[in-house]
C-alpha cells in the first residue's frame, strides 16, 4: 500500500473513532420493535419534564412506548415496581420508599426529580399568620410547642420542621399535628386556627399573595439540596432491561433541560396542560428546582434525610450510596446528551 493510501485509511479510522467516542446522542434503528414502559406519574409541576419528553417525542426518539399510570400516593407503587407491573416511578422521597429499597434490592433511585436550591426561589416554606411575630404570639420556634401545626409525621415536611425546631430542643413530636387539605390552609392560618404550616408551591405563593400568611422559614435555606422528588426504576429494568432504562433517562433529561428553560410560552402551555393549574397561578409560582444532569448530592440530598428518619425510628436501616442510588443511567444519559447541554 502506498504511503498516501495508508495515510488516508489512517485518517478515516481516526475520524470514525473520534465520532464514536464523542458525546453525541445515538438513536435506535427504526426496524426495532418499540419498548413498552409503564410509568407512574402524578400531576405535579416537578413531574412536568416527563410530560414534556412525551409530548415533544423524546421517548419516541428512543423507540419507547410510554403508558402512564396514576396512583393516589407514591408508596402504592412500591409492590408494582418490585413485581414488574410498573417500570418507572416519579415518586416523592418518603420513609416508605426508603424502607421499600431496604427490603427489596430490586428497586433503586436513579435520578433526582426535585431538590431545594439554596440560590433558588421559594418552593417550600413554613408559613405562619401575618400577625404572629408582631403580636408576640410567636417569637421563635420554641413557641410552637403544643401548638397546632400542619405537617406530615414522617415525611420531608416533618424533616423540615425538625430542622427548624431542633436548635431549640424540640421536634415535630412536641407539636400537635393536623391534616388540613392544602386549599384550606390559608384560611386556617389567617384565622389563627393553626400556628404554622409547611407548604409547597403553588400554595405558598397563593397564600402569601392573598394576604393570609407570611413566609417564616424557607426550605431552601434550612435544608439546602435536600431531595424531595426522585425517579425510581423497578425490577423489570434493573434486572431485565437496562438498555430501556438508559433510553428512558436520555429522553427524561432532554425533558428536564427543556423544563429548565423556564416559563417560555411553550413550557407554560405544557405546565398548564399537565397540572391543570391556571396560567396566572403558574406565572406567580416558583418552579421546582430540578438538576439538569439528574445527579444527586448523596450526603445532603439523600443521606441527611435517611439518617434523620433512622434516628426517629421511621426506617429499618440506612442505605449506602450504592444501595440507595444507581447512577449508571444518568451517567449514560449525560454522556449521550453532553454535560449540561440545553
Amino acid at each position: 500500500m502506498s504511503n498516501f493510501k495508508y495515510l488516508a485509511v489512517l485518517v478515516l479510522a481516526i475520524s470514525i473513532l473520534l465520532v464514536s467516542c464523542g458525546s453525541t446522542e445515538t438513536l435506535p434503528t427504526e426496524s426495532e420493535e418499540p419498548i413498552h414502559l409503564k410509568v407512574h406519574i402524578s400531576n405535579y409541576l416537578s413531574v412536568t419534564p416527563i410530560y414534556i419528553a412525551h409530548e415533544e417525542g423524546y421517548f419516541a426518539e428512543q423507540n419507547l412506548e410510554i403508558e402512564f399510570i396514576t396512583l393516589e400516593n407514591s408508596e402504592q407503587v412500591v409492590p408494582l415496581l418490585a413485581s414488574g407491573q410498573v417500570d418507572v416511578s416519579a415518586a416523592a422521597l418518603t420513609t416508605g420508599i426508603i424502607n421499600a429499597i431496604v427490603r427489596d434490592q430490586n428497586i433503586r433511585v436513579v435520578a433526582e426529580r426535585g431538590s431545594f436550591d439554596p440560590d433558588g426561589c421559594t418552593y417550600s416554606a413554613i408559613l405562619i399568620p401575618n400577625d404572629a411575630l408582631e403580636s408576640g404570639k410567636i417569637s421563635d420556634p420554641s413557641d410552637l410547642a403544643g401548638q397546632l401545626v400542619r405537617s406530615t409525621a414522617t415525611g420531608p415536611t416533618a424533616f423540615f420542621f425538625d430542622a427548624v425546631l431542633g436548635p431549640y430542643g424540640l421536634s415535630i413530636d412536641d407539636t400537635n399535628l393536623v391534616n388540613i387539605p392544602a386549599p384550606n390552609v390559608g384560611v386556617e392560618l389567617s384565622s389563627g386556627s393553626i400556628a404554622a404550616a409547611a407548604m409547597v408551591e403553588p400554595f405558598v405563593s397563593s397564600i402569601v399573595e392573598n394576604g393570609e400568611a407570611q413566609i417564616w422559614y424557607r426550605a431552601e435555606e434550612v435544608i439546602p439540596e435536600a431531595v424531595y422528588g426522585v425517579l425510581i426504576y423497578g425490577n423489570s429494568i434493573l434486572q431485565n432491561n437496562r438498555e430501556a432504562g438508559n433510553r428512558f433517562m436520555v429522553a427524561y433529561l432532554k425533558g428536564v433541560r427543556q423544563y429548565n428553560e423556564g416559563k417560555t410560552e411553550q413550557n407554560l402551555q405544557f405546565f398548564h396542560d399537565f397540572t391543570q393549574l391556571d396560567f396566572d397561578v403558574i406565572e406567580s409560582s416558583c418552579l421546582p428546582s430540578i438538576n439538569p444532569d439528574g445527579r444527586i448530592n448523596f450526603e445532603l440530598g439523600l443521606d441527611r434525610f435517611q439518617q434523620w428518619a433512622l434516628e426517629k425510628g421511621h426506617i429499618d436501616a440506612a442505605l449506602s450510596r450504592e444501595e440507595f442510588f444507581d447512577d449508571s443511567f444518568v451517567e449514560y444519559a449525560n454522556q449521550a446528551l453532553g454535560e449540561n447541554a440545553p
